[in-house]
């Protein structure tokens, strides 16, 4: 669980049925300022969401902040946390997928990305190497403005889709985000919001890169399965080791023998 330093009052974790995922570090990258870069393992069909917390009395400079999330590259939702709500207790929103309506959500999930073989690039593609599998929250300081009259309704999204190797470049890429079917929820309330003093700047940001356990290892986030050492240097074996070790000892004598 990270913290940024530039805000150190803010929590943010990716959970898979309500648990954190496990974070890992790449050592040698240098972080962008005020920019927290963690690694978590994706696992396919696996539905995610995203746990902000603000704790309690934690500084801002206008009425709330506001918690930007791009997945892939691409905004998709979106929440924020105002002032007053943490003046006497830390508090909590869960980002569960992209809003469609006011009452309608598409859940996120890690999907294996497909891969096309052939020498074809697909629109869109020459920035997926940078952003595709990655989320990232940004945080900006904002104003309350007025509730909105009516909530901006999105088209349903599927992801990224088909992705040439070509255009990956490499890259130990082996999931995207996709979108669960519409389901219903509880209605939700939009807020018009504006930057303090006019400046967008994110204060803060935090990117978590999903990948497969393999894809892991690939770049060398976590470290790579040592192989068992030989039966002959083991100072405890196991019955079936035992046997084993028999059998290579007789094939060695045979093969002398020759």
């Amino acid at each position: 669980m990270a913290i940024n330093d530039a805000l150190p009052g803010i929590e943010i974790v990716i959970t898979v049925d309500g648990e954190p995922l496990e974070e890992y570090i790449e050592s040698a990258s240098k972080q962008e300022p005020n920019t927290i870069t963690r690694y978590v393992e994706a696992k396919s069909d696996q539905i995610f969401a995203i746990r902000i917390t603000v704790a309690k009395g934690t500084p801002m400079k206008g009425d709330c902040l506001v918690f930007a999330i791009y997945v892939d590259g691409k905004l998709s939702d979106g929440s924020y946390v105002g002032s007053e709500e943490v003046l006497s207790q830390s508090t909590t929103v869960i980002v569960a997928g992209r809003c469609l309506s006011s009452t309608t959500l598409q859940r996120f999930i890690f999907s294996s990305l497909e891969l096309a073989t052939d020498d074809k690039m697909f629109y869109d593609e020459i920035a997926l190497p940078e952003d595709l599998g990655a989320i990232e929250i940004t945080v900006s300081e904002h104003d309350l403005l007025e509730e909105c009259d009516h909530f901006e309704e999105e088209d349903a999204s599927s992801g990224v889709g088909i992705v040439s190797e070509k255009a990956l470049k490499g890259c130990a890429i082996s999931h995207s985000v996709a979108f669960e079917a519409p389901t219903a929820m509880a209605e939700q309330m939009c807020t018009k919001t504006e930057p303090v003093d006019g400046n967008a700047q994110p204060v803060a940001k935090m990117v978590f890169k999903y990948r497969s356990r393999e894809s892991l290892r690939a770049e060398m986030i976590i470290p790579r399965t040592p192989s068992p050492p030989p039966l002959e240097e083991k100072e405890e074996l196991s019955q079936e080791e035992v046997r084993e070790l028999q059998r290579q000892m007789r094939d060695l004598r045979a093969f002398k023998q020759v």
